[in-house]
């Protein structure tokens, strides 16, 4: 096999691939529902929905960025954990906007999600990665790819199938789905935090040198 037998024994792997897995699942939904909420709901051109989804790939950028550096001083688990937290409200404000949503509310939630989601990134793959052996670390950044592509095709299929499933028991209302949806992606963001302090008898971890202790 290409990935080795004993991944799953690396201090911090199991948490790590699967609060990577959920946080894909949840946050994916800004890639495929989001756009017909701007141009369906908001009545909004594409110029505008690139400009928010442009904001949301820079905040990316920006929230790795931070939380790379605060992995590495204040524990990968706690930012992980408050990645995931940030993500999970961005998805709720975004998804309860309702009919006649603020601008400034849409991109607050945008800029939210996009910081959250480059946190948490950056902080599991330090999370991950910190207890493998250095043979190792390549098998398992391919394992966190893996665990991220499922998360995106599960996201699809979970996500779509509960909007349907919620527009034919509301009447139709695609922002009552939109809703629910939303909502159901932020509680499984928050899922992808607590996994990651689930799986640590010592909790949120406060210095470097407990995160590189087995779980």
């Amino acid at each position: 096999t290409i990935l080795p037998i004993g991944l799953t024994s690396f201090p911090g792997f199991k948490s790590g691939a699967g609060s990577n897995f959920l946080i894909t699942v949840a946050s994916f939904v800004m890639w495929f529902l989001f756009p017909f909420y701007v141009t369906d709901v908001m009545g909004k051109g594409g110029l505008t929905l690139g400009a928010l989804l442009a904001l949301m790939a820079g905040m990316n950028f920006v929230g790795s960025a931070v939380a790379g550096y605060l992995a590495d001083r204040v524990g990968d688990r706690l930012i992980t954990l408050v990645g995931a937290m940030l993500t999970a409200i961005g998805l709720a404000l975004a998804g309860t906007q309702g009919n006649a949503p603020a601008m400034a509310l849409v991109i607050l939630a945008t800029t939210v999600i996009g910081v959250g989601f480059g946190a948490h990134q950056a902080a599991v793959y330090a999370l991950t990665l910190r207890g493998t052996p250095a043979e190792y670390t390549g098998s398992t950044s391919a394992g966190l790819t893996v665990s991220q592509t499922i998360g995106t095709v599960v996201s699809i299929a979970l996500m779509t199938s509960l909007l349907s499933w919620q527009q034919s028991t509301n009447g139709g209302s695609f922002v009552e789905a939109y809703r629910i949806t939303y909502l159901a992606a932020a509680g499984i963001a928050v899922l992808a935090g607590a996994i990651v302090i689930k799986n640590h008898p010592n909790g949120v971890n406060k210095a470097i040198n407990i995160d590189s202790n087995p779980e």
